[in-house]
């Protein structure tokens, strides 16, 4: 058994279940928080939800939750701005928004994933490209279980307990020697 192989045959698999939903597969998960009765955007990856109307003013929300939560953490952040902006245009040659509700309700075997939505929000500006990534994973009952965010050379991971979302860490990515990583807070 090649354990490299087997990962990417489930992963494989994962992404076959996932682009073969139907409303019917998701309407357990509708307006846990989100509106899914939408139409479904799929490229060969994913199966997504364009956001508008009420799923972009709830994606405005989670973007500012996320900030607040980051706040504390503000001055190992230097010179770095918090978005306030989600862009939900079509990047030239993509079949999906840059900013989307992604579903994925299935692991590999067919059993209900932890995570069935996530939340994709960037924002794309002309003169720097992606300003940031946010990524925040839903779990069934529609609560956050877990967000990455990253926004310049700084990605946080957020994660939840019994008390709530907290800061787990955040990482600095080094373009200068030494090159790679510095895990700049971890809990």
């Amino acid at each position: 058994m090649n354990k490299v192989n087997d990962y990417y045959k489930r992963q494989e698999q994962m992404k076959l279940n996932n682009l073969r939903i139907s409303y019917s597969d998701v309407q357990t998960y509708d307006f846990k928080p989100f509106d899914l009765n939408k139409p479904f955007v799929k490229d060969e990856h994913f199966t997504c939800i364009e956001l508008n109307s009420d799923n972009l003013k709830l994606a405005h929300k989670y973007l500012k939750k996320m900030e607040d939560i980051l706040k504390p953490f503000k001055k190992l952040y230097k010179g770095v701005k918090f978005p306030k902006r989600i862009s939900t245009n079509y990047m030239m040659n993509r079949k999906l928004p840059l900013s989307h509700l992604r579903l994925n309700p299935y692991t590999a075997d067919m059993k209900a994933n932890k995570y069935p939505m996530c939340l994709w929000l960037t924002y794309w500006n002309d003169n720097r490209g992606f300003d940031y990534t946010c990524m925040i994973e839903f779990e069934k009952d529609g609560t956050i279980g877990k967000c990455d965010f990253r926004i310049d050379n700084y990605t946080a991971y957020i994660q939840k307990n019994q008390e709530g979302l907290f800061v787990k860490k955040i990482i600095k990515v080094l373009h200068e020697p030494p090159y790679g990583n510095q895990k700049i807070y971890s809990v």
